[in-house]
């Protein structure tokens, strides 16, 4: 993820040609990836984030389709010079406002891949429970975390990553307490499914 931030971010590139001397060039042009699939990642860092920008393609264009439009490209063909003039327009209003416009929905389909593939909101969401006065030895909620993690196909985190991204959730906090002789850390404000912890 640190190569592909600093391509984003137009910072110098060591290039090579063939037979050539490596040279440092700048790149300033904007990147688009188009895929069926979008990939999966274990950077949500919010420099990560900011750089993307995700647009949802719905419309299918298959000519089993009762709408198929057989002419489409016809009909673009002539509408060029008008298709060019937006496209001219939005350019002019990128450089106006120093970046690409977000829309709700851009930013909706980006919080649903965030969560789509982050191993800890997924494992959170299927394996605990949250309440204010519900506690859980941090070391197990992270043995259970990597085996559901595990079982899905999905790298887990290290445990001191693991640890901060729970603590980001609203209202959970992490002490070190006494039970039963033995003195360890829990997480405060959730517990394992079907767990025993509690106050």
């Amino acid at each position: 993820s640190a190569y592909f931030k600093s391509l984003i971010s137009g910072e110098p590139q060591s290039m090579k040609i063939l037979y050539a001397q490596p040279f440092t060039e700048e790149i300033n042009s904007k990147f688009v990836m188009a895929c069926n699939k979008l990939p999966t990642t274990r950077d949500w860092s919010h420099g990560m984030m900011r750089r993307l920008i995700v647009l949802p393609l719905h419309k299918k264009f298959e000519d089993t389709q009762e709408d198929f439009d057989r002419d489409l490209v016809d009909k673009l063909n002539k509408e060029r010079s008008g298709i060019l003039n937006r496209a001219i327009e939005g350019y002019k209003r990128l450089c106006k406002q120093n970046g690409f416009s977000r829309s709700s929905m851009a930013e909706q389909v980006l919080n649903n891949y965030r969560q789509v593939n982050d191993s800890v909101e997924n494992w959170f969401d299927a394996n605990c429970e949250v309440r204010l006065d519900y506690k859980v030895p941090t070391l197990e909620a992270y043995t259970n975390y990597r085996a559901y993690s595990q079982s899905i196909g999905m790298h887990p985190y290290s445990i001191n990553r693991f640890n901060e991204k729970i603590l980001e959730k609203s209202g959970i906090t992490r002490n070190r307490l006494q039970e039963k002789n033995k003195r360890e850390y829990y997480f405060i404000g959730f517990k394992l499914a079907g767990g025993q912890y509690g106050f």
